[in-house]
């Protein structure tokens, strides 16, 4: 039988990788978007919040293809459409099951934490070039991320993409369908 990570594929997050979170409450969530750059962050706050990991953290690697303009496509919603057929719709984006409605995106993260032991995702930021991570159970926040800085949106100190840093497997399908 084939794992979500067979399907989709997955990225390691080595340890001491920069997250940035455009976000003014620094608590720990159950559930936490960041930006790989700081300039993207940047766009969702004035404050910018710089975290580190603390281990290498595993995640699923949720993009289904690269269009022709090297856009990302999330595959966020086929996996919903997977889990959850009778609660899907063919017209849902990645947004609405990752901000238009929160209990949607709760059963998604719960349903991955707990039964697949998954704790995040690599995915597109609204079907868009730049990406963003999800990491989600407050639990394994606490214990997989560190809050190293606050910056302002104009501040030049985190110039560098952590993308560079993030090792990307992504499945045979993404290969196919880009």
């Amino acid at each position: 039988m084939q794992t979500l990570t067979d399907i989709y594929g997955h990225c390691i997050i080595p340890k001491s990788t920069l997250l940035f979170r455009g976000h003014a409450d620094t608590s720990f969530d159950d559930c936490m978007f960041f930006a790989t750059k700081q300039w993207v962050a940047g766009a969702f706050n004035d404050t910018i919040q710089v975290w580190k990991t603390k281990t290498d953290i595993q995640i699923l690697f949720l993009i289904e293809y690269l269009n022709d303009n090297s856009w990302t496509i999330s595959a966020l919603p086929k996996l919903y459409k997977s889990l959850f057929p009778a609660d899907s719709n063919p017209d849902f984006g990645d947004i609405d099951i990752k901000h238009w409605d929160i209990n949607r995106r709760n059963k998604l993260m719960q349903e991955l934490f707990d039964k697949n032991h998954i704790s995040g995702w690599l995915t597109s930021l609204e079907n868009r070039v730049e990406l963003e991570v999800c990491l989600f159970n407050k639990q394994a926040n606490e214990n997989q991320l560190q809050l190293l800085d606050l910056v302002g949106r104009k501040n030049k100190k985190y110039f560098k993409d952590s993308l560079d840093r993030i090792k990307i497997v992504p499945s045979r399908t993404f290969y196919e369908q880009t």
